[in-house]
């Protein structure tokens, strides 16, 4: 049993830290959201008796007796102040232990924080994970890493619970160079396909028929028959919401710029994006997005 300092309980944390509950792990949890730890905790007692799992109230106290702690939360500025904050992560936990954030943040602001745990005596992997809510609940989670190799491997049992696909992309902050890469296709296909859909949907091709050749076509892709159920239903509850994949497209472009990196499609993408967020998408699913393509076409895809 390893004991785990484990921050953030939102969409993707929360199954998560219960998975590594329910593999028989111990966790101090703590998260942003006041009470959401304590519900936590509550509930995990009640799904598992005699589970060892504490709420804290900061977190220095969830890393302070851990020896790997574990971080998803939502931009860079939170897992800034959580790790090198006033009662951050870094003052507390114990010299050697190992801090692993899944968070999706700047790739080059990882690599900062990878220098100043190593300056506390820490050791440092940049793991962001993809997979969405239902990858997070089975423990099939792909997971791209950044980081030393020795680390990797200690981690890597702990990893395995959470996922079923693990790439050590390289040294830090590589393993979110791969997951904004990820994203980025992910985020212009998804605009792609909204775009496609509503266009043979208004020229008077059936929904479901589109579909259909599209999975029979050279343009299949993973996305379109995961989503299209949730968009044909209208079920926009957020997955992985518009606003947080907008944070991550912006991260692309900004990584790109420092790269020196044309990005024009994605561009197109985050433009989109935005706008559909100021027509009030933004708390819902990435994929809801098609409604602004929709409504500017005056359409909206219906069953057959």
């Amino acid at each position: 049993m390893t004991h785990i300092g484990f921050l953030g309980l939102g969409t993707m944390g929360w199954p998560m830290a219960s998975n590594l509950i329910a593999a028989g792990h111990s966790l101090s949890v703590w998260t942003f959201s006041p009470g959401k730890a304590e519900q936590f905790a509550d509930s995990l007692r009640a799904q598992h008796p005699g589970c060892s799992v504490t709420a804290v109230d900061t977190p220095s106290e969830a890393a302070s007796s851990a020896e790997v702690t574990f971080l998803i939360l939502g931009d860079t500025e939170m897992v800034n102040q959580a790790c090198m904050g006033t009662g951050g992560v870094f003052e507390a936990a114990p010299k050697g232990s190992i801090v692993v954030d899944c968070s999706t943040i700047a790739p080059d602001q990882s690599v900062h924080l990878h220098e100043v745990a190593r300056e506390h005596g820490l050791r440092f992997l940049d793991a962001p994970c993809t997979g969405s809510v239902p990858g997070a609940e089975a423990g099939a989670l792909t997971f791209m890493i950044g980081g030393d190799d020795d680390v990797v491997e200690q981690v890597r049992p702990l990893f395995e619970i959470l996922g079923n696909s693990i790439y050590h992309c390289g040294g830090p902050g590589l393993g979110l160079a791969a997951k904004l890469s990820q994203n980025l296709m992910l985020a212009n296909v998804s605009q792609a396909f909204s775009e496609a859909m509503v266009l043979a949907h208004k020229a008077g091709v059936p929904a479901e028929l589109m579909m259909e050749v599209l999975e029979h076509s050279a343009a299949r892709t993973g996305y379109a028959p995961f989503k299209f159920p949730y968009i044909l239903n209208r079920d926009f509850q957020p997955l992985f919401s518009l606003q947080w994949m907008t944070k991550d497209v912006s991260l692309m472009l900004d990584e790109a710029d420092r790269l020196g990196v044309s990005l024009p499609l994605t561009m197109r993408t985050f433009e989109e994006f935005n706008s559909a967020i100021a027509d009030g998408f933004g708390d819902e699913d990435f994929c809801g997005a098609i409604r602004r393509v929709e409504r500017q076409a005056g359409t909206e895809l219906t069953r057959d």
